[in-house]
């Protein structure tokens, strides 16, 4: 139905592509920006994304899927805070730093949390694939991709670490949600999950304005390839400038389900308040 009436829309304004309906669309989210002052109070960056992150957690919690997957899950810090949102779901992160993998597995309660956490990439390949890592001697855990860097801002050292894709690791996948962190590399990780998207109920995902990975996709690619998967960009944060993150909903939610709906107008009711 959403789709179907995104498709006249388009035909009735005379737009010819996804592009350009989420470029009008686009420029509605960033008109959220109204009314702060990013450049004097660098504090209100941080409180939208903590808004953001808390919507995400209602939809989450709302929506009841029966599977979480964290993608670049660092700490799995989102992994563990759904926990209490669902009890009962299956929860998986996946972290491929090796790095960060053997600092995490032993020191964040994933065992009494019943939270999945692996030492794996997720792209579009199954198998193993070259992984770049932060490498100057900063304890930075973060930073690291299957994509190089636009500009040589740090050495990095290359590693093999195993890979999945999203539908190779759950063929049988019921309802699911989503939080993506990959570092630039979406475009992989959503072309490795075409089977299980379609069941996908919300996702939070980190994007870039500017592009900071060799290849990578920008925020608009990311949301045309969503919306072809019926999943609609409903709120964005500005925790950075030209680095943000945005939540999906899946269409039919937005349109029918009361509780998701207020979870968004509680969300626009917080912004109003900085």
């Amino acid at each position: 139905m959403f789709m179907a009436t995104l498709s006249r829309l388009r035909k009735k304004l005379g737009l010819v592509s996804y592009h350009e309906v989420l470029q009008l669309h686009d420029a509605q989210l960033l008109s959220w920006a109204r009314g702060t002052n990013f450049w004097q109070d660098s504090s209100l960056r941080k409180k939208t994304n903590d808004a953001l992150i808390d919507l995400f957690y209602g939809l989450v919690k709302e929506t009841k899927p029966d599977l979480f997957i964290e993608a670049g899950a660092k700490t799995a810090f989102a992994s563990l805070a759904i926990r209490k949102h669902l009890p009962d779901a299956r929860i998986v992160a996946f972290e491929a730093s090796p790095e960060n993998f053997a600092s995490y597995a032993t020191s964040q309660p994933f065992k009494e949390n019943q939270i999945d956490y692996r030492h794996c990439a997720v792209s579009d390949t199954t198998g193993t694939l070259t992984f770049n890592v932060r490498d100057d001697g900063v304890k930075n855990f973060g930073a690291n991709s299957l994509l190089g860097r636009s500009s040589e801002t740090y050495p990095v050292k290359q590693v093999t670490v195993p890979s999945t894709r999203l539908e190779d690791a759950f063929p049988d996948c019921p309802s699911n949600a989503l939080w993506i962190d990959v570092e630039g590399a979406s475009r992989h990780l959503i072309a490795g999950a075409k089977k299980l998207l379609p069941k996908t109920c919300a996702v939070m995902i980190e994007v870039e304005d500017r592009a900071a990975w060799e290849g990578q996709w920008l925020a608009l690619d990311v949301s045309v390839a969503l919306m072809k998967q019926g999943l609609v960009p409903i709120a964005r944060d500005f925790e950075l400038n030209s680095q943000h993150n945005l939540v999906f909903l899946r269409a039919n939610l937005l349109r029918s389900h009361h509780r998701a709906r207020r979870s968004i107008e509680h969300y626009h009711s917080r912004l109003s308040s900085f």
